[in-house]
């Protein structure tokens, strides 16, 4: 081992061994409002149907659904719009609301709906084109045993162990529940009124464990409000009840609806839901995230515990923490770097031809749960979305939220970089094509100039060594091109050298000399 030490160094990095554990981050996205999940797992990847809230304060705008995805919980895919109200003539304009989609027989049944009328779209692949399959409402207020007036809406489907699938939907306290025939776009039978739904306000959702079957809905709160709401939940031994009421999974999710779906997913169950707390409380800027469902004993449902650190991740990280990256714009091919390879705070940050130079490589640190900081290789300093305007800047780490990213693929090899302060996107200015363009935070726009690749930057490290003593004097102390390195004075680190662990964070000095700790080596 000494004399691996002894190879001819220029930067040692100090790597300290965890076991952290890596979680998601409430909401899922952040470039976007998301609201009235349907959760549906396929191809071991879990899946969520989603409308987009565009509102403001202009109240429910709703041109289309989402699809997001996730095979780890933690690290996102937004596949965009994959159907459009202006797609399907029947639908209102800008009602895109809650809606579920199911598989079967490798087909995808999409049932969706406006303010009064229910219909399903089709596709072959779960991520479209979906096609209405009627060219009508499958229910409206003219089917017979249907809600009155608007109240059709809120489809939930579900598909029973024998095959036979069912149809519930209502709001207002009206709530209806129906057979659908194999060919899922007729229902079976007549239309019936789910019996023991205790303080039924909208938002239906069915699922099975242990051969019980649990109907969960909003409710109307305990002074008889429709919302803030609750999701209450009751169970039965049969899909069409009558059921028997159990109380609330979970509480207010901010100060409008609540609309959540429950489903398993590789062993564990989660809860997925929307709420408000993003927008700060408007009641049509609302926001998906995930959550734990669990079990008593007895199959009786423990209450949600609501968090903004969500569900453990399943899989591997999104990036190695022993590499540096290049990001590239998808729109010009160039790279994020600060200008003129700057060590100082405040320095802009532009797009620029690839030239090889480390003040074009980033680090990208989880930091937070599903947030990274993105640290410049050539100063150490930070990303940084400037709170006053839209400047982009490299600046010294301080924590704050303008410092933390959410990143969210695209789906095509791309990303959006999202900032969790402004809950803007980092955006290359209208989006120009030329060197030195500079970089700024905007408003989502789904522009290629707010994409980004990430490409990783081939390490040269030959190993890793574990410091035995605290003798430094065999470590040539050299600096290239402004990397971290260290300095000794007999055998000692000095107090002044600057040394960062290979996730990008500062370290005292002080506070590392001692045996133990491991060290990735790289060659001059």
């Amino acid at each position: 081992m000494m004399q691996l030490m002894k190879i001819n160094l220029f930067l040692v990095i100090l790597f300290i061994v965890s076991s952290m554990r890596i979680w998601a981050d409430n909401p899922l996205v952040r470039h976007i409002f998301t609201a009235d999940p349907a959760p549906m797992v396929y191809n071991d990847t879990f899946y969520i149907f989603t409308g987009r809230d565009e509102g403001k304060n202009n109240g429910w705008i709703m041109n289309g659904w989402h699809v997001l995805s996730s095979a780890d919980m933690v690290n996102w895919t937004d596949h965009g719009m994959v159907l459009a109200v202006k797609d399907v003539t029947w639908l209102n304009k800008s009602q895109a609301w809650a809606a579920h989609c199911i598989e079967r027989n490798g087909k995808f049944y999409f049932y969706i709906c406006d303010s009064g009328e229910i219909g399903v779209a089709v596709a072959d692949n779960i991520l479209g084109p979906y096609k209405d399959a009627l060219g009508k409402p499958l229910i409206s207020n003219a089917t017979p045993g249907a809600c009155p007036g608007d109240d059709n809406i809120d489809p939930a489907v579900f598909i029973d162990d024998d095959g036979q699938a069912y149809l519930y939907w209502g709001t207002d306290g009206v709530v209806r529940q129906a057979k659908l025939k194999s060919n899922m776009i007729e229902l079976d039978g007549a239309i019936t009124v789910p019996q023991g739904l205790n303080r039924f306000f909208e938002a239906s959702w069915v699922h099975k464990r242990n051969g019980i079957y649990y109907y969960s809905y909003a409710a109307k709160n305990s002074t008889g409000a429709s919302w803030p709401s609750n999701i209450d939940y009751a169970i039965s031994s049969n899909p069409l009840g009558p059921w028997t009421y159990k109380g609330t999974v979970n509480d207010f999710a901010g100060t409008g609806t609540n609309h959540s779906g429950i489903i398993k997913f590789k062993d564990k169950w989660y809860f997925v839901y929307h709420t408000d707390y993003l927008s700060g409380g408007t009641p049509w800027q609302r926001s998906v995230q995930v959550d734990y469902l669990n079990y008593n004993a007895d199959g009786t449902l423990k209450k949600v515990v609501q968090t903004t650190t969500g569900v453990e991740s399943i899989g591997e990280p999104l990036f190695s923490k022993d590499a540096f990256y290049k990001i590239k714009a998808r729109h010009s091919g160039k790279l994020l770097e600060v200008a003129n390879a700057s060590k100082e705070n405040n320095a802009v940050v532009q797009q620029y031809s690839d030239n090889g130079e480390f003040c074009q490589h980033w680090k990208v640190v989880e930091i937070e749960n599903g947030v990274y900081e993105i640290i410049n290789r050539n100063s150490g300093l930070v990303l940084d979305a400037v709170r006053e305007n839209e400047k982009v800047i490299q600046y010294s780490r301080w924590g704050g939220a303008n410092q933390k990213w959410k990143i969210t693929s695209v789906g095509n090899g791309a990303y959006y970089i999202v900032n969790k302060s402004s809950m803007e996107v980092l955006d290359v200015y209208y989006a120009e094509t030329t060197d030195r363009a500079k970089i700024q935070h905007w408003p989502f726009n789904g522009e290629t100039c707010q994409m980004w690749e990430f490409i990783k930057v081939d390490s040269v490290a030959v190993g890793t060594v574990t410091l035995q003593k605290k003798d430094f004097s065999i470590y040539t102390p050299e600096k290239y091109k402004g990397i971290v390195y260290m300095t000794t004075d007999n055998g000692q680190i000095l107090s002044s050298s600057k040394i960062l662990d290979l996730t990008g964070r500062m370290y005292d000095p002080s506070k590392i000399q001692k045996p133990g700790f491991r060290y990735l080596i790289q060659k001059k």
